[in-house]
């Protein structure tokens, strides 16, 4: 359980403080290390993840892969139906690292509306006590209060 927050920390923080930086899903996929490359070779045609971006980040995606592909029902679906397809388990995590990486791009580009925080300026609105303080001593002109002797 422990591992949930830090991995999203991770992802969170590789996203960094300026989202609008990254101009698509795959600018994101690419900087996490999860945006395919050709790997094809002969009649084969196939492809393999770049070797760049945050290896920390494409740790984090690789963990959270596992625990979907372990859990989530809709994402064993589509392990059942890729795996009919013929494609390899090192290929699946591959693409469900990058629908992840989508999916996150997805949550850290949207505009969130926060509400303002209410401001308290006593300038504004006096601020009232709902208990009566006591009366300081250093005022002039006041006596001095009975809880201080």
């Amino acid at each position: 359980m422990r591992s949930r927050p830090l991995t999203a920390a991770q992802l969170l923080a590789t996203a960094g403080g300026k989202p609008e930086r990254m101009r698509n899903a795959a600018s994101f996929a690419a900087l996490c290390g999860a945006a395919p490359v050709p790997a094809s070779s002969g009649r084969t045609n196939r492809h393999r993840f770049s070797r760049g971006g945050a290896l920390a980040a494409n740790a984090a995606l690789y963990r959270t892969a596992l625990a979907l592909m372990s859990s989530d029902s809709p994402t064993r679906e589509y392990l059942a139906r890729q795996t009919a397809a013929g494609r390899t388990k090192k290929e699946i995590i591959r693409l469900v690292k990058r629908i992840i990486a989508r999916e996150i791009f997805r949550c850290v580009t949207t505009a969130v509306a926060v509400p303002p925080l209410p401001t308290c300026d006593p300038c504004v609105a006096p601020r009232t006590s709902p208990l009566p303080l006591p009366p300081s001593t250093s005022e002039p002109g006041r006596p001095p209060s009975p809880l201080r002797t």
